[in-house]
């Protein structure tokens, strides 16, 4: 009886708990939208969400939304850029990536982004270029970019 005393407990691992957690948050954020449409953040925030529901099309129509309340709004060209990269977009993900760099050049999550994108599309040279430019924006990602670009360097050999 002892061993299954934590199995009840939440677990945000196990798919169907992550997927009830982001809904709940999905639906807060409609909410904020129905007395808010204004909301640029709000906008970008529900399109994270879509994204990580891999409904990319709500996403990107999300952070579309957010760009045009606010076009100068970096976070929402980089995940706008991811949206079109999972859709299999690269030439407007790419747009997007280089928008938002030039909006906020310290955007460490831009660099590991278009490093996946690029290792994704097998050019493991800039893939590694721009891991190692979130490395030295942000060190403390060093574990997680240290596997990704020695995973690089193994396929560029």
């Amino acid at each position: 009886m002892e061993e299954n005393r934590g199995s009840s407990r939440l677990n945000i691992r196990q798919p169907k708990h992550l997927a009830a957690m982001l809904q709940v948050s999905l639906n807060d954020l409609i909410e904020i939208l129905d007395h808010a449409s204004d909301y640029y953040q709000a906008y970008n925030n529900r399109g994270t969400l879509y994204l990580l529901m891999q409904d990319y099309v709500k996403a990107i129509n999300d952070f579309d939304k957010a760009i045009i309340l606010y076009k100068d709004y970096a976070f929402a060209y980089n995940n706008r850029g991811l949206a079109f990269a999972k859709t299999k977009y690269y030439e407007k993900a790419f747009l997007d990536f280089q928008i938002s760099e030039k909006l906020n050049p310290n955007n460490v999550e831009l660099y590991i982004n278009m490093g996946d994108v690029y290792f994704e599309l097998g050019n493991y040279k800039k893939a590694i270029e721009n891991w190692k430019r979130a490395l030295l924006i942000d060190f403390e990602q060093w574990k997680k970019l240290y596997i990704k670009i020695k995973s690089a360097e193994k396929n560029l050999n």
